[in-house]
């Protein structure tokens, strides 16, 4: 649902949906108004889809564009903030290309959440304090481990 604009001559324009007129049109990237301004903070794409635009329209000149495209085409079939991430990832991998995006939201787990170390069979190591403990618990650690590979 969009926010009503009770102004003359205001727009609301949610650029996912116009991303499948990038399939014919690739020169809308840059002139269409749901796109303008789409790339560096606005709207939460960010810096990272600003360095692999550049990067693809460096390695793959006339194609890279169209790399680009495909990878925002991956909004239509993946959840927003995994195509983020996906990015962000190959960004830091300096992995820029389409293929590799696509390659990170298909076979690395994605997890937005968090989950929290279950220590509840190490009673010794669940005390939260200052963080300083003895070293003679993980000397214990480090002789059960032993014991295992030994066993």
């Amino acid at each position: 649902m969009h926010p009503r604009k009770y102004d003359k001559g205001q727009y609301i324009l949610e650029p996912t949906h116009y991303l499948n007129l990038l399939r014919t049109k690739p020169g809308s990237l840059d002139n269409a108004r749901p796109f303008k301004g789409m790339l560096g903070d606005f709207r939460g794409w960010g810096a990272d889809f600003d360095r692999l635009r550049r990067e693809l329209e460096y390695r793959y000149e006339g194609e890279g564009t169209r790399k680009f495209i495909n990878v925002l085409l991956l909004f239509t079939e993946y959840d927003h903030d995994k195509v983020r991430q996906a990015v962000s990832r190959c960004v830091q991998r300096r992995a820029f290309s389409d293929d590799a995006v696509l390659g990170v939201l298909r076979n690395e787990p994605i997890d937005t959440t968090r989950r929290q170390l279950d220590l509840s069979h190490r009673p010794e190591l669940l005390n939260v304090g200052d963080g300083i403990r003895p070293p003679a618990i993980y000397d214990r650690l480090l002789q059960d481990a032993c014991m295992e590979v030994v066993a």
